[in-house]
């Protein structure tokens, strides 16, 4: 269960930066600068993480996943990425992918052992 709230609030902070580089107007920017293994990397750790939190419910009772969902992306991300911590976050986005996507591979991994 650890690698789910993990998960859950790398992706959130991941989230969050996305949502301020959008609001801030740079967002097409930051984007068109990825190279391309970033971008294949982000839609692996995306598809991943949307897998991971489906099968959350099959490993845990159905409250967890959504107790670890409002968990990251409603009360730590928006604490813990403002305007003054954003730049830090920004420069270890790839760090907080590389995390969510490792709790992600570990959910799955777990589901595919036990069942």
């Amino acid at each position: 269960m650890i690698f789910l709230f993990i998960g859950m609030i790398a992706s959130g902070i991941s989230a969050r930066i996305t949502l301020l580089s959008h609001r801030g107007g740079w967002f097409l920017e930051d984007q068109a600068r990825k190279s391309s293994g970033m971008v294949i990397f982000d839609l692996i750790g995306t598809v991943s993480g949307i897998a991971a939190f489906i099968i959350s419910f099959f490993l845990f009772d159905w409250c967890w996943p959504l107790i670890a969902l409002a968990l990251g992306y409603w009360f730590i991300a928006p604490f813990v990425v403002t305007r003054n911590s954003y730049a830090f976050f920004y420069q270890t986005q790839f760090v907080t992918a590389l995390v969510a996507l490792g709790c992600s591979v570990a959910i799955c991994g777990i589901y595919f052992e036990i069942f």
